[in-house]
């Protein structure tokens, strides 16, 4: 699941778009198979009124998601950073919040990024049988080369242990840290 370019212009406004990427999209004629569907990397801000609804669209539409509601909480840190994969293909001035397949919450400082919360779309994550995979991993992968490309050198990650096999499968160079809550494993990616 390679990340692509896309040669399209930003509007000074809006969700701004990062880049063209994909994530998996169960095909319907091959029982078990799943095949490459384009999405979008983009960055949202709680200052644009079309990027605010649509966060707060999804905060009401993933009511139950673990870590909705702690992402799609108003406050304004010019260090805090959301980023989001959608599979909308156009006009990223109004991001579709039915779109939206998942949603990270990021401070950023310095060369040193923080994840503060990843959160796929929890209609997705609890289908028996998944229709999309890869959201996760798409949403970190994209997030990762937009920093790289910005200049970061590291990204601290705090996660629940039941989570760190999908970071260290994600990133198979991802360190262990010192954790200094007992409940999370902190983790650390050289960018």
């Amino acid at each position: 699941m390679e990340s692509v370019k896309c040669v399209t212009s930003t509007p000074s406004f809006k969700a701004k778009h990062l880049m063209k990427t994909s994530v998996l999209k169960k095909a319907a004629e091959i029982s078990g198979k799943y095949l490459p569907e384009e999405a979008h990397l983009v960055e949202m801000s709680f200052s644009d009124r079309l990027d605010a609804r649509t966060i707060e669209a999804i905060k009401h539409s993933w009511p139950r998601a673990e870590f909705t509601q702690m992402i799609c909480s108003p406050s304004y840190n010019p260090e805090r950073k959301i980023y989001a994969i959608t599979t909308q293909k156009e006009n990223f001035a109004d991001t579709d919040p039915g779109k939206i397949v998942g949603i990270a919450d990021f401070y950023l400082k310095g060369k040193n990024a923080n994840l503060r919360f990843l959160q796929a779309d929890p209609k997705i994550i609890s289908e028996k049988d998944r229709s999309v995979k890869g959201v996760g991993k798409s949403l970190m992968k994209g997030v990762v080369e937009h920093l790289k490309k910005m200049g970061f050198e590291t990204m601290d990650l705090y996660a629940e242990p039941r989570v760190k096999p999908f970071y260290k499968k994600t990133f198979p160079d991802i360190k262990d840290k010192q954790s200094t809550m007992e409940s999370y494993t902190n983790l650390l990616l050289d960018i």
